[in-house]
């Protein structure tokens, strides 16, 4: 039976490369603004014909944001078919906020085709992708305790399928320049929103089901991507680092940059046997120690 897809997508020229693309895999129907895609919802409900997959993506012209509450309002629960939503920076927040409330992942722009095409095969797999099973956006401490926990054992499930695979895998450690200094100075509600957003990059810079993005203190992200060799490193690095520097988030105290940015460390490592874990996992935090250290010997030396 062929899987449907509701398209909202006011590009009048991009929505075209999206259905052509995405035509082997659905049978689309496109609309432009809430309203049309509220009556589409509701007279798919009736003809018993759900939408598998709604797929959002706005470009700044008369409505450019969908509202997913006022969208889904009248829907029964049971009804509501998965969201995707490709994302500008400045409509980022909102879509953030409602995400704990629905079955959604949102990817900021830009994304290619491939991409996007790999990020909704691994959300509507059966196997659902391993970042759908933490909460990256609930900032509670047990809450966070929990999600590493549960990262710690995926990553121990990917180490052994690339031992047998003979594939590498990659650990990115990321801290917040200066956090303390930036909760001391601008407040936790700021901090709360800005580790939000940083959540929301980590997560559009991964495609595939096993990568995995996990928060483990305030301030300490972990990006796990199996199969991914040093060079997909560099480039998810570099990748996250664009969208750091176009969010645009104050940081006046920090002392190397206005805006909020990030120190990284990573390994790259082809696994033999399970005992390596830990060893793996420390290297990347030392690493990004070591980036931190050097960051801060920079700082003192320029002064």
């Amino acid at each position: 039976m062929e899987l449907r897809l509701l398209l909202i997508d006011n590009d009048p020229v991009q929505y075209k490369v999206k259905t052509l693309a995405l035509k082997s895999m659905f049978g689309i129907e496109r609309v432009k603004n809430t309203d049309s895609a509220k009556q589409a919802l509701l007279k798919a409900q009736q003809n018993q014909q759900p939408f598998d997959l709604i797929l959002i993506d706005m470009i700044p012209i008369r409505e450019s944001y969908i509202d997913i509450n006022t969208l889904l309002s009248d829907l029964p629960y049971d009804y509501i078919p998965f969201i995707f939503v490709i994302s500008m920076m400045e409509t980022l927040q909102r879509y953030i906020e409602q995400m704990p409330n629905h079955n959604m992942d949102v990817v900021l722009k830009p994304i290619s085709t491939k991409h996007m095409i790999q990020r909704i095969e691994a959300d509507l797999s059966d196997r659902k992708p391993a970042r759908l099973n933490t909460h990256p956006f609930m900032l509670d401490d047990s809450i966070a305790q929990q999600d590493f926990q549960y990262f710690m054992q995926h990553l121990s499930k990917s180490w052994i399928e690339c031992i047998r695979a003979n594939e590498p895998v990659t650990l990115i450690a990321l801290n917040i320049d200066y956090f303390q200094l930036l909760k001391a100075h601008s407040g936790n509600d700021t901090v709360y929103h800005y580790i939000r957003v940083m959540m929301s990059i980590f997560h559009s810079i991964i495609y595939r089901q096993d990568d995995m993005v996990v928060r483990s203190r305030r301030d300490d992200f972990y990006i796990l991507l199996p199969g991914c060799n040093e060079i997909g490193a560099k480039q998810k690095i570099a990748l996250i680092n664009k969208f750091i520097v176009q969010a645009l988030m104050p940081h006046d105290i920090s002392p190397v940059s206005p805006f909020v940015s990030v120190s990284s460390g990573y390994i790259t490592q082809t696994p033999n046997t399970l005992e390596e874990i830990q060893i793996f996992f420390d290297l990347a935090k030392s690493r990004l120690d070591q980036v931190k250290t050097l960051r801060d010997m920079a700082l003192v030396n320029s002064g």
